[in-house]
């Protein structure tokens, strides 16, 4: 688990580098097994993250519904959020 944890803080500390952020647009960032555990974080995360808009991939309907009710008003105080965050089945 602490290789994925030690992942994860890469990764997010990665995409919040400002030359990260230097678009007006937000990036795409594709989050295969959305529904999964360490997924699920990782979508989130860059949810919460200005300038970030996740798109995820998840195995099932139901999948998709549960992760989307998740992140309900995660980045919603933000007034540049990006658009409602993307799942795919």
């Amino acid at each position: 688990m602490k290789i994925i944890t030690s992942s994860i803080i890469f990764l997010l500390t990665a995409c919040s580098s400002a030359s990260a952020l230097a678009t007006d647009t937000p990036r795409r960032v594709l989050v295969t097994g959305a529904a999964g555990q360490t997924g699920q974080h990782i979508f989130r995360k860059l949810l919460a993250k200005p300038g970030y808009a996740p798109i995820g991939t998840v195995r099932s309907e139901d999948s998709r519904q549960a992760l989307l009710a998740g992140t309900a008003g995660i980045g919603a105080s933000d007034k540049d959020a990006p658009p409602p965050p993307t799942c795919y089945t």
